[in-house]
């Protein structure tokens, strides 16, 4: 199963990439596939949206699902 990873501000600049496909197996939840990208951030900072809908770390991910990520927090 592949699906569509999108990443925003200052979370792209620092992976180096603002999207990518990625390769997940069956029933990976959006918090797995957060820590198989290894992103730079605490996942506690992250808002993630699937197919434009915002979501919780436990929704399960399908084939072709669009995954868009940036981080929640900001300075204060």
């Amino acid at each position: 199963m592949t699906v569509s990873v999108t990443l925003t501000g200052m979370l792209a600049a620092s992976m180096k990439y603002k999207q990518k496909t990625v390769e997940i197996s069956e029933n990976t939840t959006v918090k797995m596939l957060v820590k198989q990208l290894e992103l730079t951030i605490d996942s506690e900072w992250l808002a993630v949206s699937v197919n434009g809908y915002l979501k919780d770390r436990w929704t399960l991910l399908k084939d072709g699902d669009n995954v868009f990520i940036t981080s929640a927090g900001g300075a204060g």
